[in-house]
């Protein structure tokens, strides 16, 4: 997936949420379980061919292997590869038939074992319980979420910048893909034969983690996730930014002026490149005036 992340982000808030994240330089990371949008996560990516259609293809290799006579260069093979090709070798010198062996290969334990490998990294890429997730856009402008995140456009947008700092998480921000199709994260047979590629877990966490349905497309999300095995109980952790990161407020047109007193109060002091505006509907379209 490639990471170019934006210039800016932006974080849609309530009033009350405002307030802690500028006063403490901390944002929420929420875990999965208490997201509101239903289709979250559940977009389990896939292998294709899968297992159960690679199991011939794989059956068919082995035995070709097996069959042939001269030692051949094992490593091209995974592990689980050549001792099942190794022992299907054994077996036919022993005088077992192929059609006895081949009825017997699913209830091998190196090619179950191998099975159930594949099927633990592609579902199992993290522990849900112990992820914290942080959902930014890209987009400053967007009704919808003035309407849904900033509490019907009486809170604010928070803008960050990314790499202002160089402790900057921000700038490992990864983008949304919004689909409709099941992610296909590699081929079973090829797993099934050569063993799992490195990245196969990197895979499934982008198609698990980084992926809504179209209908979502809207809000231009980039994440950031981490995971926090000491936490399962916990259901969000907090966690402080550099205070350069954090360089405009923009309140929404329904903001109550004592909000937007306190907080560009508290804004002020503690992020001295601080911008400051307020979204103001002016014949039907939404302006922006400069505070500071």
């Amino acid at each position: 997936m490639m990471n170019d992340t934006p210039s800016k982000l932006y974080k849609y808030t309530s009033p009350d949420s405002a307030e802690q994240i500028v006063a403490n330089s901390s944002l929420q990371w929420s875990s999965p379980l208490i997201f509101n949008d239903l289709e979250e996560l559940q977009k389990v990516p896939t292998l294709s061919p899968s297992i159960e259609e690679s199991m011939p293809l794989f059956i068919d290799k082995v035995f070709k292997c097996a069959f042939i006579s001269k030692k051949k260069n094992t490593a091209q093979y995974s592990k689980e590869f050549a001792e099942v090709a190794e022992a299907t070798k054994f077996a036919i010198k022993q005088g077992i038939k192929e059609q006895h062996l081949r009825l017997s290969f699913p209830k091998l334990e190196n090619t179950n074992r191998i099975a159930q490998n594949l099927k633990k990294l592609v579902h199992n890429a993290f522990s849900i319980p112990q992820l914290r997730i942080l959902c930014l856009t890209e987009a400053n402008d967007n009704e919808t979420m003035w309407t849904q995140y900033a509490s019907d456009s009486t809170g604010c947008c928070i803008e960050f910048t990314p790499g202002t700092s160089s402790d900057s998480y921000f700038s490992n921000a990864k983008k949304v893909d919004y689909h409709a199709a099941k992610p296909i994260v590699g081929s079973a047979y090829d797993m099934l034969v050569h063993g799992v590629p490195d990245n196969i877990a990197e895979k499934a966490i982008d198609a698990i983690y980084y992926a809504k349905p179209p209908s979502r497309s809207h809000e231009k999300e980039w994440r950031l996730i981490t995971s926090k095995p000491d936490e399962n109980g916990k259901l969000f952790s907090f966690h402080e930014f550099n205070t350069q990161d954090l360089t405009a407020i923009t309140f929404g047109h329904k903001a109550e002026p004592s909000f937007i007193d306190n907080l560009s109060e508290i804004a002020v002091q503690k992020y001295e490149h601080i911008r400051i505006y307020k979204a103001e509907k002016i014949d039907s379209e939404t302006q922006l005036v400069c505070l500071r």
